[in-house]
């Protein structure tokens, strides 16, 4: 199926590796005019100091119930025996909840297609590379390695509000069609995409 080769990078999430501190972040309100710039890591959102679960791929965590799959949190993952599981789609469409606000944000799901790689796989995934802002625009330049071998990939910005008032929207960074937001990793799980993807900020007015 297309989802075996089209793989949502949305689970990544921007971690900084520089001597900035993450909190710079939400003191920039307004936009300048001279660059700002750090070095970005991106790897799954279960790497954050507060741990989401992992969204786009499922797993299955009881053995009495083989037709149904779970996603993975923090601690299931730091087990040695679950990095060996396999990773599924599910039936149905199934949205990010990376907060559990509903009901059963973990599962279960029914299960779809084998996806043909292991959590310890799709965990190992790693981008590095600039993120530099400058006049409401970001510019972000980024290579990956330990990728599903041959892999399809989009990346995305994801903007989230935080509870109770959860909201989460994304959007494809480059063209707003998504048409520059897609990329291939060669044989080796290796990818430098030819696109410099850019951004346009939207951040509140200064009070």
């Amino acid at each position: 199926m297309y989802f075996r080769r089209s793989i949502m990078l949305l689970a990544a999430v921007v971690l900084l590796a520089t001597s900035s501190s993450a909190s710079d972040l939400p003191a920039r309100s307004q936009a300048t005019s001279s660059p700002w710039e750090v070095d970005i890591v991106l790897r799954s959102s279960i790497y954050l100091p507060t741990p989401r679960p992992v969204q786009d791929v499922f797993f299955m965590l009881n053995n009495s119930t083989p037709d149904m799959v779970y996603r993975i949190e923090r601690q299931q993952a730091e087990e040695p025996t679950n990095l060996a599981l396999t990773a599924y789609s599910t039936v149905n469409a199934t949205p990010h909840d990376t907060y559990k606000v509903t009901p059963h944000a973990l599962g279960p799901f029914l299960r779809g297609d084998d996806l043909g790689f292991t959590l310890g796989q799709w965990l190992a995934a790693i981008g590095t590379g600039t993120y530099v802002e400058q006049n409401g625009t970001a510019t972000i330049n980024l290579t990956f390695r330990n990728l599903v071998p041959n892999g399809t990939y989009s990346i995305w910005s994801h903007q989230v509000t935080m509870p109770p008032n959860y909201e989460y929207t994304f959007s494809p960074l480059g063209a707003p069609d998504g048409s520059l937001n897609a990329f291939q990793a060669d044989a080796g799980g290796n990818a430098m995409p030819p696109s410099v993807w850019t951004l346009r900020l939207c951040r509140p007015a200064p009070i």
